[in-house]
């Protein structure tokens, strides 16, 4: 979507946004996108399993 929105702010730099989106999403692709509130001690597990096994 930033890539799609980059005409619309020029003095933005888009390679930096795009990255921080990438990294934004990089932990949701391998536990899933859970929000804050809905987040169950099993949830905590699997993503402490991942970042600590890899």
């Amino acid at each position: 979507m930033a890539f799609f929105m980059k005409d619309k702010f020029p003095k933005v730099d888009m390679d930096k946004v795009i990255k921080m989106c990438i990294i934004h999403d990089l932990g949701e692709a391998f536990t899933g996108d859970i929000p804050t509130f809905e987040k169950t001690k099993a949830n905590e597990v699997t993503e402490e399993d991942f970042y600590t096994t890899g």
